[in-house]
């Protein structure tokens, strides 16, 4: 019982000093993406590697929750058979992918990208920044949400779950979070598979 706030605290000193998350996949050069898809009218997210550079084929992931928790090549498992990429989460709010799994059982299907929805967002569309909240440096994620990066969404830092958070999407009670990733060997954002319900604000730097 007394350990547990010597942790949080400790956890609190790390984040005063928050750098930009660096994410190292394991290898780094695989093509996948995460996306949602819609099913029976609600969404859901799946992990796609694709099976070539042109992306023509592709195996899907889904995901299963347990305490170790990771990816499942969904063919692969209708033939009992489970076909893993481990995950791991990171206290800077990181999410890093091991791709290094066995091999498949299953055929690739056939990628049809108009049935997908990508869950990932590029360098070029976010900015890490570090500002004074009571006296503290607190990390700041601003999503933007037009091309000339005038309107964004503000992402707060959650110490508890070691994730980024809509701001405003959570004073409307819904959980809106963002990870940082690597994806095509540079730093991106993985969203959640929920949408905003908020509106975005005007970035002033």
């Amino acid at each position: 019982m007394k350990q547990t706030p010597v942790k949080r605290s400790s956890q609190k000193s790390t984040i005063s000093d928050f750098d930009e998350p660096t994410p190292k996949n394991s290898p780094e050069n695989v093509d996948f993406d995460i996306v949602r898809y819609f099913n029976d009218g609600k969404s859901h997210k799946k992990l796609l590697v694709f099976a070539s550079n042109e992306r023509k084929q592709c195996y899907e992931y889904v995901f299963v929750k347990t305490p170790l928790s990771y990816y499942g090549c969904n063919k692969c498992f209708a033939q009992k058979k489970v076909i893993k990429i481990k995950t791991e989460t990171h206290e800077d709010g990181s999410r890093t992918f091991d791709f290094d799994t066995d091999k498949h059982i299953c055929e690739p299907i056939e990628y049809l990208p108009e049935n997908y929805q990508s869950l990932i967002i590029d360098s070029s569309n976010f900015k890490f920044e570090k500002r004074p909240v009571k006296g503290k440096i607190h990390p700041l994620l601003i999503i933007f949400a037009s091309d000339d990066k005038n309107m964004c969404y503000k992402f707060g830092f959650d110490t508890c779950h070691n994730m980024f958070f809509c701001y405003e999407c959570k004073k409307q009670y819904r959980n809106f979070t963002a990870r940082f990733i690597q994806y095509e060997e540079k730093t991106a954002i993985e969203v959640n598979r929920l949408e905003h319900i908020c509106k975005p604000q005007k970035y002033i730097p």
